[in-house]
């Protein structure tokens, strides 16, 4: 009899300590699913604001490169103007008027020099 109490009494003791011992696992196993999903939560928001910020540079890299062709552009037709204006003033100048007789003149003494 003495021998049924003690293997009941152990019996239980082991069903207590099995118990218990599952409770604190399923606590912890509960505190670390939650700590899972904040991550999955916070990784989630981590990757859209990535991707907005990617579409945001994206946008703005194409407007840089769409403003920098236009200065470009712009750029190029100044320089063009410049070098007509360039152009213009040389040959309304009165040093630009005499310039090309001079010139003509200069050529044709080199060319009678090279040949005596």
């Amino acid at each position: 009899m003495i021998i049924i109490i003690i293997t009941i009494s152990l019996l239980l003791l082991c069903a207590a300590g099995y118990i218990i011992y599952w409770q604190r696992n399923k606590t912890t196993l509960y505190r670390k699913q939650a700590e899972i999903d904040k991550m999955r939560i916070e990784h989630l928001h981590l990757s859209m604001e990535l991707e907005e910020k990617k579409q945001v540079l994206q946008t703005a890299m194409a407007e840089q490169n769409h403003k920098a062709e236009e200065l470009q552009a712009e750029i190029d037709i100044i320089s063009t103007r410049y070098q007509q204006l360039q152009q213009q003033r040389l040959e309304s100048s009165i040093i630009g008027k005499e310039l090309p007789p001079l010139l003509k003149k200069n050529k044709l003494e080199d060319h009678q020099n090279h040949f005596q």
